[in-house]
């Protein structure tokens, strides 16, 4: 008997990022993450603690950008410089994205997502799943959001 396949997908790549970069599932993905944030979490303890620091600092896109792009020790430099390598191959269409923007379209924040946003929401979508999962265990009634 042969072992069971797991699910087929026919990988998915948005302007400008893909949850399956190189791969043929998300799996890797998830993996990546999961392990990152344990990675991250020895150098600032607490899921909690490193969800809010990365809720103050990922919607501030200059902030972002002169943190990646020094060593300074700070927490967010430290974060940064390990998502980058680790996650890029997932954003890897980013830069092309924001360099072809319509002069009308550069206005707009959520048309503008750099890829150190991209990757600290990435980071943040699995602190905030760990944070609240027995919350949402526990809840009466769940709802699903989806994008359109």
């Amino acid at each position: 008997m042969s072992p069971v396949a797991g699910p087929f997908y026919t990988p998915v790549a948005g302007k400008t990022y893909s949850l399956f970069g190189n791969a043929l599932s998300t799996d890797p993905y998830y993996d990546r993450v999961r392990r990152l944030a344990d990675e991250i979490l020895r150098i600032v303890p607490g899921e909690e603690s490193l969800l809010a620091l990365i809720r103050k600092t990922g919607g501030r896109k200059r902030l972002l950008a002169k943190a990646a792009r020094r060593a300074d020790g700070s927490a967010i430099s430290a974060v940064l410089r390990m998502l980058g390598p680790a996650l890029s191959p997932y954003t890897a269409n980013v830069r092309t994205h924001l360099k072809g923007l319509s002069i009308r379209s550069v206005t707009d924040p959520r048309l503008r997502t750099t890829e150190e946003q991209y990757h600290m929401n990435m980071l943040e979508i699995e602190l905030a799943n760990r944070v609240y999962r027995d919350r949402f265990l526990q809840s009466e009634f769940r709802i699903a959001l989806l994008p359109h």
